[in-house]
């Protein structure tokens, strides 16, 4: 069953339409539900991409794109994207337990995607 189609199927079933979350969320959500702490350990703070599910953003080979770095579409609007980015920002934060290498890509991948944001898009007129 491919993704969409499991989606579409739990869609279904709840009777509302859903999102996707971070695999980190998810996991601290499943422990929060069993009674147990969120976080608990530093190396379960790290988010993780499972194997087929896209490049480790820990990578040098395979680096994630600014927009999978900041967990979202590259059409995002601007209150999406800053909401995002201080989302990323706090899980990166060295002062959170974050590693600070990360912590400057998020920095970077914002300043970036806000540069593409108010860059001309061709056809456009201003």
């Amino acid at each position: 069953m491919s993704r969409e189609e499991a989606l579409a199927a739990a869609e279904g079933r709840a009777g509302v339409a859903l999102s996707e979350i971070d695999p980190l969320w998810a996991r601290a959500w499943i422990r929060i539900l069993r009674g147990e702490h969120p976080w608990p350990s530093k190396v379960s703070r790290e988010p993780q991409v499972r194997a087929g599910h896209g490049p480790n953003e820990h990578s040098p080979i395979h680096p994630m794109s600014i927009w999978q770095l900041l967990g979202v579409a590259p059409d995002a609007g601007e209150a999406e994207l800053k909401a995002a980015y201080r989302r990323r920002a706090l899980e990166t934060h060295p002062d959170q337990g974050g590693d600070p290498e990360v912590f400057q890509r998020v920095i970077r991948a914002y300043a970036e995607a806000q540069r593409r944001r108010r860059r001309p898009r061709p056809g456009s007129k201003k």
